[in-house]
């Protein structure tokens, strides 16, 4: 019933269900047992006189006339604004989603993540509305909830003032609360408007939260014990050609070389590998792998197939079965295309594995962390950027000298100070100081190098900024997320054209990219004179608050003054004492100007 409600319209094909809800199996037996499913309903629809399914030949679905679920009760709610309505809210909505089913095969764990963030989220945003029209034991119980459920969120923090306005002392210990776990957890103080709340209820002025981050340590490899350690073996004896194994083992040489250049991975040396390839793998794991990658060819007129697999050695779980099937002459002229397909496909099954393990444990070690974080760091909500910023916290906690994660603290802060839009330049200085730490870790990985860059252009320095950012496009020349910041740092720098260029490189290899990519993109299209592409640009971001007013400007030269004037009042209301002069964010004079132009006519004083 989930997936029905969940699904556009309430109704999905029978193929379509049937194959999410038997993932893998062959699609006459999935379809079978859909069948037997549906039968068992309608019989006890027929006892109950109560309808679950809309079944038609080709399609089943729900709709307001089947039995209502908990799921489908919480979707109907648009608004609450009532006790009533606020404790219904909060009994249907009772944690994550289908929180006691494992994550299962691969679709089905990225849906079941998918839809908890967005039903989360939605809890959030509906008690957050119906807390202003409720007071007493209801109201409390849902502001601990949202407390729980946001904990880096101001707007919760603002809500649990307010209801606690009566007593200023209890204003202030929520605010102190609030402001230590920002500080202990990310680093960071409350918003502006938190602040400026806490003086209204107060009548007091909140001492400053100092940012604080362990000291930097010194620079060396990634502690091994935190991160996934794995063991290619080459292929063992088989028929083929003398000349054609040596090429299979430089392959799978390649591929370990691979992996390793993604700094995530601790890869055991290819020549420990060799010897081990001929013989059983050591009872005990003595060497303390977690993942074990084995490989066979087998010839097959005309071409030969290569067999690689994945297991996780603690549960013997085989992760990833592939076969790649090429002539002697492709593995001779593309063996290096074909290690970067491999490795790929490898990366994705070691990280889904981990997340896995994470949301079905709780037990996550530093690159769990990360990737966790890594997922977050993308979004423009600042609610998930600071949960992003717990994430790579907590995985420098457990490794102190784990570059990418300290090279995505340094993102996520930059991210962070761009959403707050207040003059804090110790923040980017401390992003700064993060990312050259990542570069002296580890100088040939280009994510270092990028938020250098990243971090330099909001401390005003656009020409080095673009330096670094070249360095980590040479480094990583086919990232998009490379791409993307290089793309964003030329704009800053005036070089428009150059600019466009890479942007569309960058979007070619994310087509469905994150709203920051689309930020970037409609920026240099409005620098172009093209105000209608950079209006139907900034369409596709899914959260268009943050760019508010870069959109004001855009639909004002665009000559959509009533739209204009609603995205200003939107950044204005979160930014009530925003003025020209107080712009933060460098361009080049001609860009500059060009941009204050669209914010004059859009309102802006």
């Amino acid at each position: 019933m989930a997936l029905l409600d969940l699904a556009p319209s309430r109704v999905m094909t029978r193929e379509a269900l049937a194959a999410r809800l038997w993932e893998g199996a062959p699609a006459v037996k999935a379809n079978a047992s859909l069948r037997t499913l549906v039968s068992r309903i309608r019989a006890w629809e027929q006892g109950t006189s109560d309808t679950v399914l809309k079944v038609t030949p080709f399609t089943l679905g729900r709709d307001d006339t089947t039995l209502p679920s908990d799921l489908s009760r919480f979707l109907a709610i648009e608004s609450v604004d009532s006790a009533a309505s606020l404790r219904l809210l909060s009994e249907l909505y009772a944690g994550d989603f289908l929180a006691d089913i494992g994550d299962g095969a691969e679709l089905t764990a990225q849906w079941l993540a998918e839809q908890r963030t967005w039903l989360r989220d939605r809890f959030v945003k509906l008690a957050l509305a119906g807390v202003q029209h409720a007071s007493g034991e209801v109201a409390q119980q849902v502001l601990r909830r949202l407390a729980d459920e946001a904990p880096y969120d101001d707007a919760v923090a603002r809500a649990s003032m307010v209801a606690a306005r009566h007593d200023p002392l209890e204003v202030r210990a929520v605010y102190d609360r609030y402001a230590a776990r920002l500080s202990v957890d990310l680093g960071n103080a409350p918003e502006a408007r938190t602040d400026a709340l806490l003086r209204e209820l107060t009548n007091e002025t909140p001492a400053a939260a100092q940012f604080r981050l362990d000291e930097p340590s010194p620079a060396m490899a990634v502690s091994v014990d935190s991160i996934p350690r794995v063991l290619i073996l080459p292929p063992a004896d088989s028929p083929l050609p003398v000349p054609d194994r040596k090429l299979g083992e430089m392959l799978i040489d390649e591929v370990t070389h691979t992996l390793g250049r993604l700094r995530t991975f601790a890869v055991f040396a290819p020549h420990t590998a060799r010897a081990l390839a001929n013989s059983p793998f050591p009872s005990g794991n003595p060497y303390g792998a977690d993942y074990l990658v084995t490989a066979r060819f087998a010839p097959s007129a005309p071409d030969t197939r290569l067999c690689i697999a994945l297991t996780r050695l603690e549960t013997h779980e085989q992760l990833l079965s592939e076969e790649l099937r090429f002539t002697p002459a492709d593995l001779s002229a593309h063996h290096f295309h074909l290690a970067a397909a491999i490795g790929t496909r490898l990366a994705s099954g070691i990280e889904r594995t981990e997340r896995r393990v994470y949301r079905t444990t709780g037990s996550a070690n530093a690159y769990v962390h990360y990737l966790l974080g890594c997922e977050d760091v993308r979004s423009v909500d600042l609610r998930i950027i600071r949960r992003a910023m717990s994430h790579f916290r907590k995985a420098l906690k457990l490794s102190r000298d784990f570059a990418p994660a300290r090279a995505m603290l340094a993102r996520a802060i930059s991210v962070e100070w761009l959403l707050l839009d207040r003059d804090e330049r110790a923040r980017i200085e401390k992003a700064i100081a993060l990312a050259r730490e990542a570069t002296d870790l580890d100088p040939l990985d280009p994510n270092g190098h990028r938020e250098v860059g990243h971090a330099l252009i909001y401390a005003g320095a656009i020409d080095e900024a673009v330096e670094s950012l070249r360095s980590a496009a040479q480094l990583g020349p086919h990232s998009a997320d490379v791409l993307f910041q290089y793309g964003d740092g030329l704009t800053h720098q005036g070089n428009i054209a150059e600019a466009r260029q890479v942007l569309d490189k960058a979007l070619a290899l994310n087509p469905l990219a994150p709203d920051l990519y689309y930020w970037a993109s409609a920026s240099v299209d409005y620098f172009l004179g093209d105000y209608a592409s950079a209006s139907a640009t900034a369409g596709h971001m899914k959260n268009r608050g943050p760019a508010a007013r870069f959109i004001a400007a855009v639909e004002a030269m665009n000559g959509n003054l009533d739209e204009a004037a609603r995205h200003r009042d939107i950044y204005l209301a979160e930014h009530p004492d925003f003025r020209l002069a107080d712009y933060l964010f460098p361009f080049k004079p001609r860009e500059l100007e060009h941009y204050f132009e669209g914010l004059r006519r859009a309102g802006f004083v």
